[in-house]
């Protein structure tokens, strides 16, 4: 039984570890670019603060991979409102519809909510349950298709 327990996990983080590899993969090669572009505009202090980035280790590399692959798989709304929001590898949030806008997100170190900050109006954290987003105030998100990006 130990020996399976075993196996199992270690199978469920190399899958994690697997899934999580196109995405920092993605995520360092626009390190990259940020990078070639402040040296191209000499800008030492953009250039500092990619190299800051590069240089810290990410967070989720082997971690909550499945609850990203999630959250960016669908946008998300509310049956019958107008607000439609697609959350972005980059960590900012597409909106269509709805009234105070949203500036950026981040998933909590568990893993278990979302931190939504507002442009505005502070923050809020949304928890992630059962396939489901639920807003402080606005209930229950539901994965939408995803059939464009969001402009």
């Amino acid at each position: 039984m130990e020996r399976e327990l075993s196996r199992l996990k270690e199978q469920r983080e190399k899958a994690l570890t697997t899934a999580a590899e196109p995405i920092n993969r993605r995520y360092r090669d626009e390190l990259q670019k940020l990078l070639r572009q402040a040296s191209d505009d000499k800008d030492a202090t953009a250039a500092a603060l990619v190299i800051q980035a590069m240089n810290t280790p990410l967070e989720f590399e082997s971690q909550h991979t499945d609850v990203l692959k999630f959250l960016m798989a669908s946008n998300w709304g509310i049956k019958g409102a107008s607000d439609v929001f697609e959350f972005r590898l980059d960590g900012s949030i597409a909106q269509l519809g709805g009234g105070w806008k949203t500036k950026s997100w981040k998933l909590a170190k568990d893993g278990k909510s979302v931190r939504v900050e507002y442009e505005k109006n502070g923050y809020q954290d949304w928890t992630i349950s059962g396939g489901v987003m639920y807003h402080p105030t606005l209930g229950a998100f539901q994965p939408l298709p995803k059939p464009a990006k969001i402009k």
